[in-house]
């Protein structure tokens, strides 16, 4: 029974630990940025750089609002992706 206490409270610690080191922010310079939006835009981006560049926040604000506004473009009902009325305009 101790042996199971023991594993739980390792098991939690470990966790929260993860969660803590998980939220901090990346280091990524404004080239790698670049690299990366560049490599999405021609299409060839390698799609784990995506989702790390997609889930985690970037120490620099400026990079961190640059990653913010391409999260805004790359979701359904985006204005930047699909604009109605130039859509309704293409249709007629």
């Amino acid at each position: 029974m101790k042996y199971i206490l023991l594993l739980s409270v390792l098991v939690v610690v470990l966790i929260v630990l993860f969660r803590r080191q998980n939220n901090k922010p990346v280091s990524l310079s404004a080239n790698e940025v670049i690299e990366l939006l560049e490599s999405w835009h021609g299409d060839k981006i390698d799609w784990e750089a995506r989702d790390y560049f997609e889930s985690c926040k970037i120490e620099n604000p400026d990079l961190e609002a640059v990653r913010l506004k391409c999260l805004a473009i790359d979701v359904i009902g985006s204005p930047y992706l699909f604009q109605p009325e130039k859509h309704n305009k293409l249709l007629s």
